[in-house]
Formats: C-alpha cells, sequence, structure tokens
C-alpha cells in the first residue's frame, strides 16, 4: 500500500462495515429489518444451529469478520476505479462516516443527559450485597447514581458533535470522541460490558477521521518535518442548512427518547408491614416483579399486564399468577393474589437513599 492510501482504504473498509453490520443505535438500525435475515441466511448455509446476532455475540464477531475481509478484497479489486474517482469518493465516505458519529454520540450523548444511558439504580439492586454483583451491574449501577457526571459527559459528546458541523471546530470535535471512545473502550473491558466489538470499530472509525490531524502531530512532535499533503474537504457554504439538520437530528432523538422512558407508576421498592411470608416487594424499570422472602431468597416474575387493580405475572417456567392491589388513605398497598394470600407494604422513598445524593466534600486540614 503506497504512502497516501491509508486514509482511504480504513474509509472504506468502516464504510462497509456500518452499511452492512446490523448494529441497534437509533436512525442506523433501520436497515436491520433487511440485514438480520439476510445474515441469518448466510449463516444457515453453514451451520444447522442458530447463530444468535447480538452485541459481542458469535454471530455479531463473524459478521464483523466477514465484512473486514470482503471490504479489503473489494477496496483492491475496485482500486482502479477508486482512485479514478478518489476525490468524489473520499469525500463521500468520509461524509458518510461523519453522519454516523455524529448520529451515535448525540444519541449517547442525550441518553446521558436524559438519564437514559445510565438510568438510577434498581430498587432490588440497591437491595443486594455488593459481593452479589457482575462487575457490569455494578458498573451499570455506580453510574446512574451522579447526575453530574451523566450531565457532564452527555454534554461533552453533544458538544463534540456540534463541533462536527463546522470545518473550524471539526478537527476539535473529533479528538475529543476519539479520546472519549478511547475511554469506553477501557470501560468495556475492564467491566466486561457486552458492546466491546462495537466500541472498537468506533474508535477505528475515528482513528481514521483522526488520521490526518495525527499525522501532523507525529510528525511536528518527532520533527520529521511539516504536515504533508493531505486530502482537501471540500467547503460547504450552507452553514445555515448544517445547523438546520443537526437541530433535527438532536430534537428526532429527544423525541424518541422521550416516547421511549415509559415508567410504571407501581415502580419502586416497597417494604413488609403484614405479611408472614415476605420482607421486600421490588418493582424495576424492566417490568419485573421480584418478591424476596424472610430467608432472603428471591423470585422474579415479568409483569405481562397491568390495570388499574391488577397485575398479571409470569414466572420463569410460564406459570401465570394475578395480584390485586389497592391503595389505602395511608399510603399502604395491600396486594392479594388469587389463592387468597393477602399482605400489606408500604412503598419507600428511594430518592433519599445516601447513595443517590450528588455530594461533592473538600477537606481541608
Amino acid at each position: 500500500m503506497q504512502k497516501g492510501e491509508e486514509p482511504l482504504f480504513f474509509l472504506w473498509t468502516w464504510t462497509i462495515v456500518f452499511l452492512f453490520c446490523p448494529f441497534q443505535v437509533a436512525l442506523l438500525e433501520c436497515k436491520n429489518s433487511f440485514l438480520l435475515p439476510f445474515w441469518n441466511a448466510i449463516f444457515g448455509l453453514f451451520s444447522e444451529r442458530e447463530i444468535l446476532i447480538f452485541s459481542d455475540s458469535e454471530g455479531f464477531f463473524l459478521i464483523i469478520t466477514i465484512l473486514l475481509v470482503a471490504s479489503m478484497l473489494s477496496f483492491f479489486v475496485f482500486k482502479k476505479f477508486i482512485y479514478r474517482f478518489q476525490s468524489r469518493i473520499f469525500e463521500t465516505l468520509h461524509y458518510f462516516l461523519l453522519a454516523c458519529v455524529f448520529i451515535i454520540f448525540v444519541k449517547y450523548g442525550l441518553d446521558k443527559l436524559m438519564m437514559l444511558q445510565f438510568t438510577a439504580p434498581e430498587s432490588n439492586l440497591m437491595f443486594t450485597e455488593v459481593g452479589n454483583l457482575d462487575k457490569d451491574i455494578l458498573f451499570w449501577t455506580t453510574m446512574g447514581t451522579s447526575r453530574l457526571f451523566n450531565w457532564l459527559t452527555g454534554g461533552i459528546e453533544v458538544t463534540a458533535t456540534l463541533f462536527l458541523l463546522f470545518k473550524r471546530t471539526r478537527r476539535l470535535g473529533l479528538i475529543v470522541l476519539f479520546l472519549s471512545t478511547i475511554y469506553i473502550v477501557i470501560l468495556n473491558f475492564s467491566f466486561n460490558i457486552g458492546v466491546k466489538l462495537f466500541s472498537l470499530i468506533l474508535l477505528g472509525t475515528l482513528l481514521t477521521l483522526n488520521w490526518n490531524t495525527f499525522t501532523f502531530l507525529f510528525r511536528f512532535l518527532l520533527g520529521f518535518g511539516e504536515e504533508g499533503d493531505q486530502a482537501v474537504e471540500k467547503k460547504v457554504y450552507l452553514p445555515i442548512f448544517k445547523v438546520v439538520l443537526g437541530a433535527s437530528v438532536i430534537v428526532l432523538m429527544v423525541q424518541m427518547n422521550s416516547n421511549s422512558k415509559i415508567v410504571n407508576k407501581l415502580q419502586g421498592a416497597y417494604t413488609s408491614i403484614q405479611s408472614d411470608r415476605l420482607d421486600y416487594i421490588f418493582i424495576n424499570q424492566q417490568n419485573y416483579w421480584i418478591e424476596q422472602a424472610k430467608t432472603g431468597e428471591r423470585r422474579s416474575f415479568e409483569i405481562i399486564g397491568q390495570g388499574k387493580t391488577e397485575i398479571k405475572l409470569r414466572d420463569d417456567f410460564g406459570d401465570m399468577k394475578i395480584i390485586q392491589f389497592h391503595k389505602n388513605d395511608k399510603g399502604r398497598y395491600r396486594f392479594q393474589d388469587v389463592n387468597g394470600e393477602s399482605f400489606t407494604f408500604e412503598k419507600m422513598d428511594l430518592s433519599k437513599a445516601n447513595i443517590l445524593q450528588d455530594k461533592t466534600h473538600l477537606i481541608v486540614r
């Protein structure tokens, strides 16, 4: 590969990956209704067992491997055509990847600002001993305890993506997002969070988009000369169009997030007032009813239906049960199942828990 080919080759590679990999990201997942059946059909030709496709799964890894090989082969097959229209293809791929990065970081930045990525700790997790939690759950739970952390990191990500809209600030925005992605990759591997492959792809994409900046810094800092020839971006004289387009994407993301934020009014933790068998009942954000017995044993049920006075539950074995509930004048809840067992619980105010308080102390001695 000759000097100067690297950026175009990698732009081609990451574009192929973003186009044909079924990422679960808002606005980028519209193609998944076609891609998922396509990849399932491909895997079905070589394996009789079902190969699951989700983040960091065997299927996801195979898809990325296939796409990386295919992008490499296709680049060399179409090399003459690519270099015949080098400037136009470079510009198209460059702006396509910029758009993908913009959408991804606007999504995750807004998720943090709206406390949707790292949500407040589940009520049942707040009553679970730390030693019994997996690392990824512990990390996710901890991050959701600080609004300040989410607002700062989300604000940085959204601001950096806005910098991408303009050539004068784009380089700074790409560097900030690259550093943020390094931090994300470290967290994903350190705490075994299930988006490792996706974060590595994002890191590779941002490394490519920052290629000219890093090349210049490398030459300048190590004394290898000044910045060499770079692909010149076409000047865009439509700043108002960029602002309107960027603002439209952000508004759309906010609307999508607001519509997806459905909160069960019964969600929370309940402590026993009158029950011979149970100590706590937890109703979490994933719509699960979790019973904690006085022995400490827990049993969970999925909430598959809910009315004004009853909840329909299903356990892991498919067995159903219906709980009727009533709230009295004292704010206490009386639950009764179909077997006639009844118990009275009081909803706990978890917002006052010490772990949810944003406190900063300066100790001066």
